[in-house]
C-alpha cells in the first residue's frame, strides 16, 4: 500500500533559514567555518534527499493512480468475462437443446422414412399383383373377344341360313302370342 501524501512529504529546510546559534565568521574560530561548510553541505544533501523523496512521492502517486485505473479496467474486464461466460453457457444450453430437438426430429423422420419404405414395398407388391390380375383379365378379355367373334359369326351364319329365313314367320307369331299374354 502506498502511504498518503502527508506521510511522504518532508518539511523543506533551506540554508537561509538555518539557525547557526548566533555564531558569525568574525568569532574567529576555525571550527565554525568547518561547521558552517558542513552545515551547508548537509543542507544541500538534505535538499537533494527531499527532492528525491518528492520525486518518489510523485511516482508513488502516479503509480497509485495507474493502479486504480488498472483495477477499474480489470473490474470492467472481469464483468465482461462474466457476461461473456454467461452468454456462452446460455448459447451452449440452447445449442444442446436444439441438438436434442434435431436428434428427436431426425429419429421421427427416420421412423417415417422406414414406414414409407414399408408402405412403398407393400404398394409395389400390390401393383405387381394387380398387374398380373390385369394381364389375366386382358387375356380373358381377349378370349371373350374371340368367343364373341366366333358367336357373332355363328349367329350371322345362322341368320343367313335358309332355315332361319323360312321359320321367321313362325317366330313372329310366337312373339306376338307371348306379348299378348303379358
Amino acid at each position: 500500500m502506498v502511504p498518503d501524501d502527508n506521510s511522504l512529504t518532508c518539511p523543506r529546510v533551506s540554508s537561509a533559514a538555518s539557525d547557526d546559534g548566533g555564531l558569525t565568521e568574525t568569532d574567529g574560530s576555525p571550527e565554525i567555518g568547518v561547521l558552517r561548510a558542513t552545515n551547508t553541505l548537509l543542507l544541500d544533501q538534505l535538499a537533494a534527499v527531499q527532492a528525491t523523496a518528492e520525486k518518489y512521492v510523485a511516482l508513488a502517486q502516479s503509480t497509485q493512480k495507474q493502479g486504480e485505473i488498472t483495477q477499474t479496467r480489470l473490474a470492467e474486464q472481469t464483468d465482461e468475462v462474466a457476461r461473456l461466460t454467461a452468454l456462452t453457457e446460455d448459447l451452449t444450453l440452447r445449442a444442446e437443446a436444439q441438438r436434442h430437438a434435431d436428434m428427436a426430429a431426425l429419429a421421427d423422420f427416420s421412423a417415417r422414412i422406414a414406414t414409407l419404405e414399408q408402405q412403398k414395398l407393400e404398394a409395389e407388391t400390390e401393383i405387381g399383383r394387380r398387374t398380373r390380375d390385369l394381364d389375366d383379365l386382358g387375356a380373358a378379355h381377349g378370349d371373350l373377344r374371340l368367343q364373341q367373334t366366333d358367336l357373332t359369326q355363328e349367329i350371322t351364319a345362322l341368320q343367313n341360313s335358309t332355315s332361319w329365313r323360312l321359320t321367321a314367320p313362325l317366330r313372329a307369331i310366337s312373339r306376338s302370342i307371348r306379348h299378348d299374354r303379358r
